[in-house]
């Protein structure tokens, strides 16, 4: 990894403001933030017409500048869904901009800014094709009267099950949670699986969507929502990487090549960390799960696999985080490859909340 990366992460603050910010690599602010010549329209990714075609949002982004205005870096801060990330990628490497001024003099330097993603028009909404969304149950319970589900703000896909999916079996889950007053997953179950392991893969991903609560009077209210999965090897469910990676890993996956063979190891462009399971919050267990996963040639993580877990909710949390990763394009001889990758993931139990001040 080359020592600047960290750098990244210098800004991260001012990057979640979602507002033009730009820094010196010893972390002064620039005199004069870099500014944008050409801006291409960030393009929302045709994928999501066919989940959740009401996902929108801003992908907050820093990228590394040169004294000329060049791009040389980038790094993904936030995204709404990973989708987004290489339509973002794609956008601002594209995008012409003047450096920044230093003292009247152009200078290198880090600069956070943000992509909007919306969607004006596409084949989703009023094309025939109906996706299944989260809803309230049919019977409600007493607990949660409120009368609409609230809106989704993030989301990410299950890991389909890898063994599964290798040999194109195909399946269905259903789980039903509760989105707590911060639009956070609070509890859930499953209601329903085709095989045990689709039902594991689904209920990990909804631990890691985020709503806009219900809000009724001026105040938000807990509810909760039901939702089915349907995993098909094919169609929708994957991408065109995955699909790619998928016809060789069938014919044996001669062609991946290893960590050491190429010409610098990849650096992450765009992580999430696992989420600590909810129900073994209680135990405060600490654990490890070792995952396997394809850093395809075009920076995108494709089929990742559990190879190892000490406890299997550690698994599918480790592997629904690193479906969302992208890297930079792992190469050998300065020419793009797909490259294997094994990695562990530790678990540690959240911290108990602070108590309240006395009197608050």
């Amino acid at each position: 990894m080359k020592a600047r990366h960290w750098l990244f992460f210098l800004i991260l603050p001012l990057a979640l403001r979602a507002e033009p910010q730009a820094l010196t690599f010893d972390g002064r602010k620039v005199d004069t933030p870099p500014k944008l010549t050409w801006w291409p329209v960030p393009q929302y990714p045709r994928e999501l017409f066919n989940t959740f075609n009401y996902v929108q949002g801003t992908v907050v982004i820093a990228v590394v500048l040169d004294e000329r205005g060049n791009l040389t870096e980038a790094r993904i801060m936030s995204s709404p869904h990973p989708a987004m990330v290489k339509s973002a990628l794609t956008t601002v490497n594209q995008a012409k901009f003047t450096p920044g001024l230093m003292a009247g003099r152009p200078i290198a330097c880090i600069y956070a800014t943000s992509i909007n993603f919306v969607i004006k028009y596409g084949p989703g909404r009023g094309s025939g094709f109906e996706p299944d969304l989260p809803r309230r149950p049919k019977i409600p319970l007493p607990e949660y009267p409120i009368t609409s589900a609230p809106s989704l703000t993030y989301y990410c896909e299950p890991a389909y099950p890898h063994e599964l999916l290798l040999e194109d079996v195909k399946g269905e889950a259903e789980v039903q949670w509760v989105v707590n007053e911060q639009g956070q997953f609070e509890s859930g179950e499953v209601l329903s699986a085709t095989r045990p392991e689709f039902g594991a893969a689904l209920l990990a991903a909804v631990e890691n969507w985020r709503f806009q609560p219900t809000v009724e009077g001026g105040y938000a209210y807990k509810s909760m929502v039901v939702f089915r999965q349907r995993f098909r090897p094919g169609g929708s469910f994957l991408s065109a990487a995955e699909e790619r990676m998928l016809n060789l890993l069938k014919k044996g996956g001669k062609d991946l090549v290893e960590l050491k063979a190429l010409d610098h190891r990849p650096h992450p462009i765009y992580q999430v960390a696992p989420k600590y399971p909810v129900a073994d919050e209680k135990q405060c267990i600490a654990g490890e799960a070792v995952v396997e996963f394809i850093i395809s040639h075009t920076g995108q993580v494709v089929l990742p696999r559990i190879v190892s877990a000490t406890r299997p909710e550690f698994g599918w949390a480790a592997v629904t985080a690193v479906g969302q990763w992208f890297y930079s394009i792992p190469t050998i001889k300065g020419h793009p490859v797909d490259v294997r990758v094994r990695m562990p993931l530790g678990f540690d139990p959240p911290k108990p909340a602070a108590p309240a001040p006395a009197g608050s």
